[in-house]
């Protein structure tokens, strides 16, 4: 009897698994840069200059301009007449775009990677500088080199004290639930903070590495506070030849038994890291259509889903349903519902949970709210889609005053928080978990 009454207390006091999707959004107001922010200063760049003396047949046929501008920068503009919205992810992609046409009809590589649309296009590659070999690798690799710089410098300035408010939060919501966090950042706040946390990165190695291991990540999901960073982190980076001024010596078949050349390690120190990085991207990845990305430790661009080859991305993705069905406690804080992907995921959530799901999304309102609030989902963009299919509705909820901050779904299992991350807290948290029941 003894032993039930135990056993029954155990299960009683419990923390509950929430969990929890971070977006750009929740770490803007301690310094982060916007998605915004990163286009702008990627878009910006002058490097490397277009060079050239040829009509360029894209609607930009000043060469002057194109030498001033840069190539980034060119393709950027092009890229605004075609897109509504874009960001720094679209011009990843139309750069490993470019880099496929161009890999795909060179002569030492044309047998190699066959890109299905090469010989219907009429590819012009010594006439037509914009599918520069040598130019656009350059470029893919700025990108990703200008990312960690607008990543690391606020992450090391990170001020605990200045910033109470926001590890008070991450702190006091640790002890009530055990969570199972998923960041689309590129920064390593929280692990910081949080140091019970999990991320299959848990094997020292005597050369002061992290390697990640499969096998204890697949206990820590259901066991541990866990959290993963599943488009990449500024301290994941890849073997080095050398590390902290000693050569590193690989056993002969650890390249084939144990791990593959794309595969990550995570480093203490993200300039570490970051030294690797060029030895991780020098050749491309090569995808089932012939065509090919950029390697970084980081899954940017429009193609993530064609990415996650490396360790630990294989394992991180494939976990999300096991975490999606033990968790019906849902906080999602700053994301923008721009990931098809992710989206999907999240409708997967309220299938799987239905009537027992408690979904709380703290975001911003959108200029055009009232507008955008009252619309039928089937004719607008993602984020209305999901807030509507959550609250099980044509439109989130008609009557919604837009001076309220806090709305709930008539069934109360979706609430939404509108006014950022840092109010939610100062003014709306006591009334979030409650809602979630924690």
């Amino acid at each position: 009897m003894v032993k039930l009454l135990n056993r029954f207390k155990g299960f009683r006091f419990r923390k509950p698994k929430v969990l929890v999707l971070l977006g750009a959004g929740s770490v803007l107001e301690i310094g982060m840069p916007t998605t915004e922010d990163l286009t702008n200063d990627i878009t910006g760049l002058g490097f490397p200059s277009m060079g050239g003396t040829v009509n360029y047949g894209c609607g930009f046929n000043d060469i002057t301009y194109a030498n001033k501008i840069g190539y980034i920068k060119y393709i950027s503009d092009i890229a605004k007449t075609y897109y509504n919205n874009y960001n720094f992810e679209h011009i990843i992609d139309i750069l490993e775009n470019l880099w496929s046409l161009n890999i795909s009809s060179g002569e030492n590589t044309a047998d190699i990677y066959k890109v299905s649309l090469v010989p219907f296009i009429g590819l012009l590659r010594e006439t037509v500088p914009v599918f520069n070999g040598p130019r656009i690798h350059n470029a893919i690799d700025a990108v990703y080199r200008n990312i960690y710089d607008n990543i690391s410098i606020p992450s090391r300035c990170f001020d605990v004290e200045k910033q109470k408010w926001f590890v008070d939060f991450w702190e006091e919501i640790n002890k009530l639930a055990q969570l199972k966090i998923i960041t689309l950042n590129y920064d390593n706040i929280l692990s910081q903070l949080l140091t019970g946390l999990k991320t299959g990165f848990d094997e020292r190695r005597e050369d002061g590495l992290y390697r990640f291991s499969p096998n204890t990540y697949l206990k820590n999901i259901y066991n541990d506070p866990v959290i993963i960073n599943l488009h990449g982190s500024i301290n994941y980076g890849y073997y080095p030849d050398e590390y902290r001024g000693r050569t590193v010596k690989q056993p002969p078949n650890d390249f084939i038994v144990q791990r593959w050349r794309r595969d990550l390690y995570y480093f203490e120190e993200d300039k570490e890291a970051y030294s690797t990085w060029g030895r991780g991207s020098g050749s491309p990845d090569k995808h089932q259509d012939g065509s090919i990305s950029g390697v970084s430790p980081f899954i940017a661009g429009l193609r993530k889903m064609d990415k996650i080859m490396a360790i630990p991305y294989q394992f991180y993705f494939s976990s999300i349903y096991p975490l999606i069905d033990m968790c019906d406690k849902l906080i999602i804080i700053g994301y923008g519902f721009s990931d098809l992907h992710i989206n999907r995921w999240l409708i997967r959530h309220s299938h799987i949970h239905n009537k027992r799901r408690k979904i709380l999304i703290v975001t911003y309102k959108p200029p055009d709210f009232q507008t955008w609030w009252q619309q039928d989902y089937t004719s607008i963009e993602e984020t209305h889609t999901i807030c509507s299919l959550s609250m099980q509705s044509e439109a989130p909820d008609r009557r919604y005053k837009p001076e309220e901050p806090f709305v709930k779904s008539e069934d109360d299992c979706l609430g939404i928080w509108f006014n950022g991350f840092k109010s939610f807290i100062e003014n709306g948290l006591k009334e979030g978990l409650s809602f979630l029941g924690i």
